[in-house]
This record gives structure tokens, C-alpha cells and sequence, in this order.
């Protein structure tokens, strides 16, 4: 596989095989004849794999993440009963749950409120499970000064934070994670050409899930540890909290009881398997036109790879640190504040300190190093010496060394 024309041509080869292998996929091929009339321009691509639809339908919370996505046609139509919907701020189902991301919100947001203490009110906001402690930290940010509460609930509240979330998709999520996840993970194979991108996606697919089902074998009950570590803290909370039962079914309680995944709901959303394919010689030759490469339109300067940060935004988590705010320091003169070109020795000297000019040439004098290091493994290799001299001496008046 990589070759470009090679792969998009046999692209209806490989929705066949795919479809063949892993019975009940889903796989549709979007082409116009536009660009060039005599021929088959790919436009997109859609595949939905059985084994994840049905994971998702048997085992899955019913929420789906959308990033920068817009449904058509009969996507369009459908209702969206039961389901709720975290999108980057768009209105997609009618019937369904609308989330907007939080983390989206805060970045409008902040542009006209920056600051520290307003991002901690604002996330209290957004957490907050009932109606009054909302109205609390909103008086809060209230003091804050300024029309920061009114800009803030031109938004609408009901979807965005937790007091108004339904309970028909048991799931608290604020944020829209999982796509952003999703997309760092399948980020390396996004730049391949189409047919190994897409087998390389499934491959990752099929992996996780066989991870996952290990990963649920060293369970030591029926909960998983992430729910277990939830209903510890939730223990804790509930440990302060002071219960009043009515004497028939009815309790006085600060916090109403949580739900967790067992076992059993838990394998059924990675239950299936997904089905190996082979290579691409091997695959039968379908009886339909071969699919051309879309027309890349040159754009200026270089295509961006990572996602645009915001201005407050650490530019750099890991890696090689930067210099800025650090100070130089002269290596041969050990003084902080300049360099080699800057040392007050080296113009003293009329010339650069360390280096020695040969014509018009000019090199890097290492001598005085090199003596340096020598002498020092010349100490080592004499310390060594007489350590092994007086090892060997102790060994001949016990009577154990041998000639």
C-alpha cells in the first residue's frame, strides 16, 4: 500500500472486502462526475464497522460527539429521541439532548473576560448539579464586576451545564473530549493515502477493543475501577451528607444515588470482533468504474498539522524546554550573563577566547580540554591500580592467591 492513484482506483475493492469480512458494515462511497465528466471523483467516504454499531447500541451511553460536523438528507430527518448530542456548539437532532461544549464557551467567553478567578467561577458554574448552588456561584461572579454574568447566560443554560442534563443517557460530560481525543489518536494515519488511512484506523479499532476485553478480565468484582473509584469518593461525600427516612419510602438526603456499569453491560460494548482483512493483491477486482483522486487545490504556505492554541495557551508540554528567560553562561569563564563573542577576557585578548586562526579559517581550540580529560583518566587508571595491587597483596598473605 501508499500508492495514491493505486488506492483510490481499487477503493470499491476495499468498501466489497470490507463488507464481505465484517458482515452488516456499512461502507458509502461519495463521487462526482463535475470535475472532470468522463470520470469518478472521490468526494467521501462513510464506514461504520457492525461490531462498533452494535457495542454502541448494546453497551454505550447513548451520547455522540460531533466536532465540526453538520448532518444532511435522511441524517437530517431523523427525530433523535433518546439520544443526546455534544457538538461544538450547533444545533444538529430537533428531538434529542443538545450539549454544547463547555471548553468552547470558555474560550468565547474569555476573550472578553479574561482572568484567573473568572475561570474558576465559570467551571463552578458549569458543575454545579442543582438550581440553587448554580445561582450561588453565579452571585459570585456576579461581584466579579462588570456585565460578566449577562454575557455569560447569553448562552443557553440548558446545555452547557449539569443542573439541566437529562438522566435517559447517564452521562455527565461537559466537554467535548471524546472527539478531540479521537482525533489526536488516529492523527498519524489522517496524513497516509485513503485505503491505508482507513486500514490503519481499523486496525487501532480492532486493537482497542481486544484491550479492553483483557483490560476487564483483571476486574476483581463486577464494577470496573474507574466506577469504583467514583463510588469511593461518592462514599465519602455521602458519609457527611445526614439521611431522614419517613418510615415508608421516602428519604431526606443531600445527594441522590449513583448508577455504575457492571460487568455484563460493559462486555457487551466490546463483545464483538472485528474481522481481519487480507492484502490488497488479494482482494477480487469489483465490476465498477475506478474511483480518480479528489483535485488538491494548491492553498498558500504549509498545511497545518496540530490544532490552532489560544493565546494563553502553554505552547509546550513536553520535550525540549525553551530559552527564553534562561541566561547564558561562558563555559571557559563560568560567569553568567554573555558568551563566547561577549566575554570581557576575549577582547582583553584582542581575538576570540578558545579559538586559534589558521588563514582565513578559524577552528575551535579543544587542547586544553582534551589535556584535562586525559589527565583525569590518567588518576582514575592509577587509583585503579593500586587498588587492584592491594587486593592482590591481601589475597597473597591469606594464602589464597595463586601464581
Amino acid at each position: 500500500m501508499g500508492d495514491y492513484k493505486k488506492e483510490f482506483a481499487r477503493l470499491h475493492d476495499y468498501v466489497e472486502m470490507l463488507k464481505s469480512t465484517n458482515h452488516g458494515t456499512t461502507a458509502v462511497i461519495r463521487t462526482s462526475t463535475n470535475a472532470e465528466p468522463s470520470k469518478e471523483v472521490f468526494m467521501g467516504i462513510y464506514i461504520c464497522l457492525e461490531e462498533l454499531k452494535t457495542g454502541w447500541l448494546e453497551g454505550c451511553r447513548n451520547i455522540i460527539g460531533f466536532d465540526g460536523a453538520f448532518l444532511k438528507g435522511i441524517c437530517k430527518e431523523t427525530e433523535g429521541e433518546g439520544l443526546a448530542i455534544m457538538s461544538d456548539m450547533q444545533k444538529l437532532l430537533p428531538n434529542s439532548e443538545m450539549r454544547w461544549c463547555a471548553r468552547h464557551i470558555w474560550a468565547n467567553w474569555k476573550q472578553t473576560w479574561p482572568g484567573e478567578e473568572r475561570r474558576k467561577k465559570f467551571w463552578q458554574c458549569a458543575r454545579a448539579t442543582f438550581e440553587v448552588y448554580f445561582s450561588k456561584k453565579v452571585d459570585e461572579m456576579d461581584q466579579l464586576g462588570g456585565d460578566i454574568v449577562q454575557d455569560l447566560l447569553k448562552y443557553n443554560k440548558k446545555t452547557w451545564y449539569r443542573t439541566y442534563f437529562k438522566e435517559h443517557s447517564k452521562c455527565d460530560v461537559m466537554e467535548n473530549n471524546m472527539c478531540e481525543i479521537f482525533n489526536s489518536w488516529i492523527l498519524t494515519a489522517r496524513h497516509k493515502s485513503i485505503i491505508t488511512m482507513l486500514e490503519e484506523i481499523r486496525i487501532k479499532c480492532m486493537e482497542r477493543m481486544n484491550s479492553m476485553r483483557e483490560f476487564s478480565r483483571k476486574w476483581v468484582g463486577d464494577i470496573s475501577p474507574m466506577d469504583m473509584k467514583m463510588l469511593g469518593d461518592n462514599a465519602q461525600r455521602a458519609a457527611k451528607c445526614e439521611v431522614k427516612f419517613d418510615g415508608e419510602t421516602g428519604y431526606e438526603i443531600q445527594d441522590g444515588p449513583y448508577k455504575h456499569i457492571g460487568n455484563d453491560t460493559y462486555l457487551k460494548a466490546y463483545n464483538r470482533f472485528i474481522q481481519p482483512l487480507t492484502s490488497m493483491n488479494l482482494w477480487p477486482k469489483s465490476t465498477l468504474p475506478a474511483i480518480e483522486p479528489p483535485v488538491i487545490t494548491a492553498m498558500l504556505g504549509r498545511p497545518k498539522k496540530e490544532r490552532r492554541k489560544a493565546a494563553d495557551e502553554p505552547k509546550k508540554k513536553f520535550g525540549k524546554g525553551t530559552r527564553i528567560g534562561r541566561q547564558m553562561r561562558y563555559f571557559l569563564c563560568k560567569t553568567l550573563g554573555h558568551n563566547k563573542k561577549e566575554c570581557p577576557s576575549t577582547r582583553n585578548q584582542g581575538g576570540s577566547a578558545g579559538t586559534s586562526s589558521i588563514g582565513d579559517e578559524t577552528r575551535y581550540d579543544f587542547r586544553c580540554c582534551l589535556v584535562k580529560k586525559l589527565a583525569r583518566k590518567t588518576r582514575l587508571g592509577q587509583k585503579m591500580d593500586e587498588e587492584n595491587k592491594s587486593t592482590t597483596h591481601t589475597f597473597s598473605t591469606c594464602g589464597v592467591h595463586q601464581q
